[in-house]
């Protein structure tokens, strides 16, 4: 896959632009040698050819490229060959991209939960969400709520076994469900309450619990109490 360019194989053309027909070609390259110059064409030697090309496959291994002509073709390419090429120098560290792509995900997922309590004004909506954003992070703590239990049911039993004071946001959570009225001092107890038992859960959770649930927001197996 290797083919000697010399000098004499050099080929060269110019165009010459014609208001109604626009660029033409000509070819001044000839095989006559102009009067007055003089031109010695050399053999090829093909041991010399050889010893060439060992050299390069030898030596292939430590050919490095131009920066200037790699900025020169990038700059030609078309924009999704370019995007193409990013990314394969990206995936070339996905050992990198894969675990931030991750982490990226788990914390976005925190985050839409914490701001989708804050996008309503309706003190009863916002309460309803804090709750279900509590629920769901317990559930990442292998905590999550059993399917033939009520909410009741679901927040005394993490009272009992973890000391976690569900059974008040709970009370809070249904008041916002069921009540015809539900004020702002109602919401501000019901956050009182979502704190409490956020405090509950770094005293009952150890931190490599928590850390394992962050990483796996849909859920793992806790211990059961």
């Amino acid at each position: 896959n290797y083919h000697p360019v010399r000098a004499d194989m050099a080929h060269a053309w110019v165009e010459v632009f014609f208001p109604e027909y626009g660029w033409v070609e000509f070819d001044p390259t000839s095989m006559n040698i102009a009067p007055g110059e003089e031109y010695q064409f050399a053999d090829m030697d093909m041991r010399e050819v050889s010893r060439l090309i060992e050299e390069i496959l030898r030596n292939r291994y430590q050919l490095t490229e131009d920066e200037g002509l790699e900025e020169t073709e990038e700059t030609e390419l078309p924009w999704y060959r370019k995007t193409l090429d990013s990314l394969k120098r990206l995936l070339a560290f996905w050992y990198l991209v894969v675990p931030l792509l991750y982490l990226a995900g788990c914390f976005t997922a925190r985050c839409i939960l914490y701001v989708r309590c804050y996008t309503v004004k309706e003190a009863g909506q916002r309460t309803r969400r804090f709750y279900r954003r509590r629920v769901f992070m317990l559930r990442s703590l292998g905590a999550g709520r059993r399917g033939n239990e009520t909410v009741w049911e679901y927040a005394l039993r993490l009272d009992q076994g973890y000391g976690l004071s569900m059974a008040d946001l709970t009370e809070s959570y249904l008041k916002a469900l069921f009540s015809l009225s539900f004020e702002q001092e109602d919401l501000a107890a019901a956050l009182d309450r979502d704190k409490e038992v956020s405090q509950a859960v770094r005293r009952a959770f150890p931190w490599t619990v928590r850390v394992l649930g962050f990483l796996n927001p849909l859920g793992i197996r806790g211990r059961r109490r």
